[in-house]
Order: C-alpha cells, then sequence, then structure tokens
C-alpha cells in the first residue's frame, strides 16, 4: 500500500489573500439570437479573453475547463439562467469575479456588451455596450480586449499592492 501526502500550494483554489490577485473567471459570451454560423464569436471572445486579461499582474484567470467541470453539477432546467450559473460558479469555485457578455447580430452590425458579476456581492458592473461593423467579425474579440483591459487599468481592484 502505498500512501501520499499532498503538501503545496493549490493554485486552482487559493484566494486573493493568498496570491494578492483578483481572480476573474471568463464565461462564453451568450449568442443572443442563437445564429448556429456565429456560435464561434462567444467561444472566441471569451479565449481571448482569458488569454489577455492573464497577462495583467494582477489578476489570476480561473481555467474555462474548470468552470465548465463545475457547472456540470448544474440543474440543466436552470443552466440558461444568468443568475443561477453566477451563484453555482461562486459556490463552487473560489473567485472574486465573473466575466460574461453577449452579443445580438442584426443586420449589419453586432453588438457586444460585457458585464462583472462580483461572487460577494452579485452586483453587475457594466463594462462595455459597444456596435461593431459585421465586416470586422474576426476583429471583434481584439476590440473587447481593449475595451476590457483599459477598464481593468483604471479600476483598483486590479492594482497590485505588492511592489
Amino acid at each position: 500500500t502505498i500512501f501520499m501526502i499532498y503538501k503545496g500550494v493549490d493554485f486552482i483554489t487559493s484566494t486573493k489573500v493568498q496570491t494578492g490577485k483578483t481572480s476573474i473567471a471568463v464565461l462564453r459570451f451568450d449568442n443572443i439570437r442563437k445564429f448556429q454560423n456565429y456560435e464561434w464569436l462567444g467561444n472566441d471572445i471569451a479565449s481571448s479573453l482569458s488569454y489577455k486579461l492573464g497577462e495583467i499582474p494582477a489578476v489570476r484567470i480561473i481555467d474555462r475547463f474548470q468552470i465548465l467541470n463545475k457547472l456540470g453539477k448544474v440543474d440543466p432546467e436552470k443552466a440558461s439562467i444568468l443568475d443561477y450559473k453566477i451563484k453555482q460558479i461562486a459556490n463552487n469555485i473560489d473567485v472574486d469575479l465573473i466575466l460574461h457578455g453577449t452579443f445580438t447580430i442584426l443586420d449589419s452590425s453586432v453588438t457586444v456588451r460585457a458585464f462583472f458579476a462580483d461572487t460577494k456581492t452579485f452586483d453587475q458592473t457594466p463594462l462595455m455596450n459597444e456596435k461593431y461593423p459585421i465586416g470586422e467579425l474576426s476583429d471583434i474579440p481584439t476590440y473587447i480586449n481593449d475595451n476590457i483591459s483599459a477598464f481593468l487599468k483604471n479600476d483598483p481592484r486590479f492594482k497590485r499592492t505588492d511592489k
């Protein structure tokens, strides 16, 4: 019989107190009108944001696969209800903020909205509400990164206290 004892830091569940970082879970952006041809955009936006925000020293990104695994335990009938999803993530994952959003394609434009949900207070902070030409579809994740990165640079939650 082999016994193993684990001693160390669990980076997945470390808190802001331990790391000095604000943890963010980035959810896939919802395709409001459910156009199948554009489903990829919600994943593209989320993965692009996860990568870009992970470059900020004061931010710890929660792995999207970890979120999906935890959300797999969600009641399927409630899984699409955003408030329920946010509460499930807050209860199951040690995370400070959940970044979520939507996009709507109408005629020749794409409207993107993004929000932070605070997992302690459940307050929603609007991050952006922008409209882009459909012809610039492939550039939209970059535009969103720039918008949200600019927001974070001015938000005191994302300033490191250690030097």
